[in-house]
């Protein structure tokens, strides 16, 4: 510290968006399927920015969303990683993200574009993620939006944003958020700071259906002391964080590291999933399914936990650098969401649920794949099966 010192010096085009959306391009190209999705950001006026404008073009993604401001600079983002390919230290210039140029452009895009599915991370300040959440209830039909974290602290951005933005399931704007265990405690913690879990006409009746009994917590245990990665879990009080989110949240995937995943999921007709054959090769380590309660005629909501462990394929990695693992899962996962799309609150095709869990596991070893590579999202991507 306070000194400097040699090291290898490398760099690549990356950030959130662009990096997911790399990693939704190389996957859709890996199964010829077309992309229809659109990378919208801002960049400076800069050679930074004019790299990057090049770069998008060579790869053939949609920049039309992409707009450069004058006067502005490029956001950057540098990291120190150790030997391991870990990250030691960072620090990001995210203000022509921040800035309201760019809000003011990213809310014109939705209006314009009228998206199904809205992907957004927390490099946005509060009122750019309110703009964002308003921009998409203000739609003739409301699209699905999925937060991408970024880093636990820009996650409380999210939770500062305006309460009417974050109601409890059916009125939820956000679907799908995709926490580390670390940013999962944020989400929680900050949650309760806001009296979240103190509102007992819309939370706490909904908690009350998902059928969380001494029952399911006896299974919960009793799985704790077979499996390690459950017992981590429950330790590090993961489910109980998740729980009492996904009445706000109703799908949470959580990134374990090396141990994983685990989706935690709101279902409105959860009896329907217990009878899902389980004989596909991409099926989850474990699951576990709440008994749950009468929500509507026909309907039982509930809960599912949906463990995914490590696939053998990522079992012995040579880390590079992990910084762009997270968002090549989430590009890839979105990507295979052309084929099944299982982002609804209930099973309705065996495909659907089948499709889902081979979705999760490639997209882990993707994940791999950018985990070995010095690039901020691996070629390899492009040629998986």
């Amino acid at each position: 510290m306070q000194d400097s010192n040699p090291g290898l010096i490398t760099s690549s085009v990356g950030g959130v968006g662009f990096n997911v959306a790399l990693a939704n391009h190389y996957s859709l190209n890996s199964k010829n399927l077309t992309n229809k999705s659109r990378l919208v950001s801002a960049l400076g006026d800069d050679i930074a920015g004019a790299g990057i404008l090049t770069l998008l073009k060579d790869y053939g993604i949609d920049h039309n969303g992409v707009k450069t401001l004058s006067g502005c600079k490029t956001a950057q983002y540098v990291a120190s990683i150790d030997s391991n390919g870990h990250l030691l230290l960072a620090s990001a210039d995210m203000r022509i993200i921040e800035s309201p140029q760019c809000v003011d452009h990213i809310v014109s895009e939705i209006g314009k574009s009228q998206p199904k599915l809205i992907i957004v991370d927390c490099n946005l300040l509060k009122n750019g993620l309110d703009a964002v959440l308003e921009a998409a209830s203000s739609l003739p039909i409301t699209p699905r939006i999925i937060v991408e974290p970024t880093s636990a602290p820009k996650l409380s951005r999210l939770v500062e944003v305006n309460t009417s933005r974050l109601k409890v399931y059916p009125q939820n704007l956000i679907l799908m958020i995709t926490p580390t265990a670390e940013e999962l405690a944020v989400i929680h913690s900050s949650f309760g700071k806001r009296e979240f879990f103190d509102d007992y006409d819309s939370w706490f009746p909904l908690l009350d259906l998902m059928g969380i009994d001494s029952l399911f917590r006896e299974k919960m245990v009793s799985l704790a002391g077979k499996n390690e990665a459950m017992k981590h879990m429950l330790e590090k009080g993961i489910v109980q964080q998740a729980v009492q989110i996904l009445p706000y949240i109703p799908k949470i995937l959580v990134k374990l590291g090396s141990r994983g995943c685990v989706l935690f999921s709101l279902n409105t007709n959860v009896n329907d999933y217990k009878s899902v054959p389980t004989t596909s090769p991409f099926k989850p380590t474990f699951t576990l399914i709440s008994k749950g309660r009468n929500y509507e005629e026909g309907k039982t909501l509930g809960i599912t936990i949906e463990y995914f462990a490590v696939p053998p394929e990522n079992a012995n990695l040579s880390v590079v650098d992990v910084t762009g693992a997270g968002d090549t899962l989430l590009g890839c996962l979105v990507a295979l969401l052309a084929q099944n799309d299982w982002l609804t609150d209930g099973v309705e095709l065996l495909e659907q649920e089948w499709g889902k869990w081979e979705g999760i596991y490639k997209s882990q070893v993707a994940s791999g794949l950018t985990i070995e590579s010095s690039q901020a999202v691996s070629e390899a991507i492009r040629t998986m099966k």
